[in-house]
């Protein structure tokens, strides 16, 4: 399972499998939760956004050998290119070790 999370995550903007289902569910005005199943098999993504409907943070359980673990991604600014919006920083880690981030700096759509 650890692989699907990975591939289906909303924070990576794109997905390399094609079967996938996405059910979103409101949790209150700064919390939705997508319900993601991918080859069968689902689990929860849950998406933290502010008031004015940007994203702020997202996470996601893996299973992993022995326990758990919690993905998360937290997201600051933003930048716009070809008219499309995306979070211009994004800082990431398993169990709350940060290993990744990053700044957009372009984006070309296709």
């Amino acid at each position: 399972m650890s692989g699907r999370p990975r591939r289906a995550c909303p924070g990576r903007w794109c997905t390399v499998s094609t079967t996938i289902a996405i059910v979103w569910k409101h949790v209150d005005e700064h919390r939705a939760v997508a319900h993601v199943t991918v080859d069968d098999r689902g689990f929860d993504v849950t998406l933290d956004i502010d008031a004015m409907g940007r994203p702020v943070a997202v996470a996601y359980q893996r299973r992993h050998r022995p326990a758990d673990e919690t993905f998360t991604a937290t997201f600051a600014g933003e930048s716009t290119f070809g008219g499309v919006t995306v979070p211009a920083k994004v800082r990431g880690g398993w169990a709350g070790k940060e290993f990744i981030r990053y700044r957009i700096d372009g984006a070309l759509f296709r």
